[in-house]
């Protein structure tokens, strides 16, 4: 009787081990498996941190073309720059202090290197020469946007207004056919004092990027009038191109425009 009690109880005691040990295995599974899912809140937490930081950017592009702010959301959903292309005369000024030197640093401090990037081209002659040596080396860039300032001033001396337009056609076709993707956005020279048969140039070239539909950035209502001295704070007599002063006040423009605040 003794010996039977002795297995009963041994058997007992072997059930109570055998079912303490599963109980313990089973805790120690679903623990591992709270452990495991902890990364994917984490991954969803930087996901959201993410699109509120995209959101952010992408609202800085409010004043843009419609097209080039979907494409800036595709480069942010591809996770490369976007890219912006700086044109223009030699008013666009030297590195540092040029308008489109500072415009270049607002926009690269505002949106940050991984978001976009600009690049900065300056051409001394005029657009028809451009138009014959300059397409392939734009289209080459494969930006998403070229600011362009065609070069009215230089042509002043050079071309009628309406082979001048021609020319930018020209280039804007070339470009377009190579990169389809490309936004152009267009903008004058800078004004002069007295400005005559120039203005109505710039004149002209307002005209044309509203007959075509083009962005034109119409930066000569932030100058001073071109019949008063006071420009001559902004723009040298002697050379006609932007002061210190001038390149700022060109910059803020442009600036604003590809900055929204």
């Amino acid at each position: 009787m003794k010996a039977f009690l002795t297995t009963i109880l041994a058997v007992l005691c072997a059930v109570v081990v055998i079912w303490g040990n599963l109980h313990w295995n089973e805790k120690n599974v679903l623990s591992g498996s709270k452990r495991l899912e902890q990364p994917t809140n984490t991954d969803s937490e930087t996901t959201q941190t993410e699109s509120s930081g995209f959101e952010e950017l992408i609202k800085l592009t409010g004043n843009w073309p419609a097209e080039s702010q979907e494409t800036f959301k595709s480069a942010l959903e591809d996770n490369r720059p976007f890219k912006i292309l700086i044109i223009g005369s030699e008013a666009i000024g030297p590195e540092g202090i040029g308008w489109a030197s500072l415009t270049k640093n607002n926009i690269m401090e505002a949106y940050g290197s991984d978001f976009v990037s600009v690049e900065i081209f300056d051409y001394p002659d005029s657009t028809k020469q451009f138009a014959q040596e300059g397409v392939s080396k734009l289209a080459e860039a494969k930006a998403d946007i070229i600011l362009f300032e065609p070069f009215t001033l230089t042509d002043n001396d050079e071309l009628k207004i309406e082979d001048s337009i021609g020319y930018i056609e020209q280039i804007m076709d070339g470009v377009k056919e190579a990169n389809p993707q490309t936004v152009f956005i267009l903008q004058p020279p800078n004004p002069i004092f007295g400005p005559r048969y120039y203005a109505t140039q710039v004149e002209g070239l307002r005209e044309f990027a509203e007959t075509k539909e083009i962005e034109y950035l119409d930066h000569w209502d932030a100058w001073p009038d071109t019949s008063s001295e006071e420009i001559k704070k902004y723009v040298e007599d002697s050379t006609n191109l932007p002061t210190a002063e001038g390149h700022q006040l060109w910059s803020e423009f442009i600036s604003n425009y590809f900055i929204k605040k």
